[in-house]
């Protein structure tokens, strides 16, 4: 019905109105209105006084009950106009809110029934309230989320009869679930690498719970330990790495293997907290020497620790441990390193750790050395002879060049000598070169072109892949003239 709209007396309007209050009636709930916001709003309560805030009105149980709301077949009297009102539902989990305006021929007395039920045909959980005079009304003590159907009438005093009753109109709006209290009574039971911990559910659960439980603590990466739905209000036992702080949140849930309908989350109880540990004894003495393409690493053993531990040995090949030759995690307090000549100095960091299943103990601090591995420069060669020597074979003329050079006073005999030969003084066309064994003291090479000249030079080099083993400078430059005349090919070129 439209705000201002007549209504002309129709016996067969009430039945239609009343099987169809959904349709008519659904603009008229969507707009939600705050119970605290009207200064004459009433809440009533079951089996409390008529008499409330100067205002009379009657309740009852009886959905049988008559009175001058009462409208009979033969009344034809002009019956009150209906008012426009909207119901407040989902915003309470165990109120309702009702609002409505006066009929539009309403006379200045007038007076409201309002009835509740948790069906249409009004008998489960009925209430009425009569005689009501204000045109806000809270109906309290209902169940939560539950869904009721309420009826709304308007009528004049017994001193009245110049109107009959207002057809009933009918709406429906559902109680919100009850909001669960936070847990409360947090009590946390620590100790090194673990805690457990025991609270109290909220006083206000209609059912069963369960308690959702997650766990974070301050490290950089994987702060998050998981997350656990329980059934009983505690923890018995939870691992951590010890030594970080920590922040426990719980929250309480219906728990849906159960009847508790009637219940929603409650808000996150947040727990800050510290998990200690057992800090493990730092070694000492570490020590480093060193053999052939090997370093020995040796330290003090640490007292012995109420839970396993192991000794976490670190190398590094910079300053800035960005680049890491290995990782060594050992029972004992020694180790061997071998293929150390590929690099020139380590830098070496050491700790007690605790060992896989050990959540009581913290690393120890860490003890770092640095260490540079000897080196050996290899001395220039001194070339004590050159001849040159043709080719007998007049189908591929070419010389052959006979080196002869000094055996180096210092040496390993782990290097190589190696030859180089080029069409140019930067040697970079007509590029070869050759590799003579330690105990060689001379060397043939070619065959090289005739009429030709050429540039050699040697230098002695150490094994591939061994910085301790740094290569000489090279030896001074000799200039090779080929014998014959070029090739016809080259002196066209």
């Amino acid at each position: 019905l439209k705000k201002g709209a007549r209504q002309t007396p129709n016996p067969d309007f009430k039945m239609v109105f009343m099987k169809t209050p959904t349709c008519l009636w659904a603009p008229f709930l969507a707009l939600a209105i705050s119970s605290c916001s009207f200064e004459n709003e009433k809440e009533i309560i079951p089996d409390s006084s008529e008499e409330k805030a100067g205002t009379s009105y009657s309740t009852s149980n009886n959905p049988s009950e008559t009175g001058p709301w009462t409208f009979s077949e033969d009344d034809d009297r002009v019956r009150l106009e209906s008012c426009l009102w909207e119901v407040q539902g989902d915003t309470n989990s165990t109120s309702i809110t009702v609002m409505w305006s006066p009929p539009v021929n309403a006379l200045p007395e007038m007076f409201y029934r309002l009835e509740i039920a948790e069906s249409e045909e009004f008998t489960t959980g009925y209430k009425a309230f009569a005689n009501i005079t204000d045109t806000v009304f809270t109906i309290g003590d209902l169940k939560t989320n539950t869904e009721y159907c309420l009826r709304l009438q308007a009528y004049l005093g017994l001193e009245d009869d110049s109107l009959a009753p207002s057809v009933p109109q009918i709406a429906f709006a559902r109680t919100a679930r009850n909001n669960l209290n936070q847990v409360s009574n947090l009590e946390l039971m620590i100790e090194n690498g673990k805690f457990a911990a025991k609270w109290d559910p909220p006083t206000n659960a209609s059912g069963k719970l369960e308690y959702l439980v997650d766990l974070r603590n301050d490290a950089p990466q994987n702060n998050n330990l998981g997350i656990r739905l329980l059934k009983e209000p505690l923890i018995p036992e939870w691992i951590v790495p010890p030594g970080l702080n920590y922040w426990l949140q719980i929250r309480a849930l219906p728990d849906p293997d159960s009847t508790n309908d009637k219940d929603n989350d409650s808000l996150p109880l947040v727990k800050q907290f510290y998990v200690p540990g057992n800090q493990l004894e730092t070694p000492k003495n570490l020590k480093i020497t060193g053999t052939e393409d090997q370093l020995n690493v040796s330290w003090d053993p640490i007292s012995k620790s109420n839970q396993n531990f192991e000794y976490l040995l670190v190398v590094h090949l910079d300053e800035e441990r960005t680049d890491s030759f290995g990782e060594y995690h050992l029972n004992v307090p020694k180790e061997s390193i071998s293929g150390v000549n590929q690099n020139p100095s380590y830098w070496f960091d050491l700790q007690s750790v605790p060992a896989t299943g050990n959540y009581s103990d913290l690393p120890s601090e860490t003890v770092s050395l640095f260490y540079e591995l000897p080196s050996l420069t290899y001395p220039t060669p001194k070339i004590t002879s050159m001849t040159l020597e043709p080719i007998d074979d007049p189908d591929e003329p070419g010389t052959l060049i006979k080196l002869k050079w000094e055996k180096p006073t210092e040496g390993d005999g782990r290097h190589k000598y190696r030859v180089e030969i080029a069409d140019d003084l930067d040697f970079q066309t007509g590029f070869q070169d050759s590799e003579e064994d330690a105990d060689s003291l001379s060397g043939e090479y070619g065959p090289l072109d005739p009429g030709k000249t050429y540039y050699l030079r040697m230098r002695s080099v150490g094994p591939p892949e061994d910085t301790t083993r740094i290569n000489s400078g090279w030896s001074e430059i000799k200039t090779i003239v080929t014998l014959g005349s070029p090739s016809p090919v080259e002196q066209n070129e």
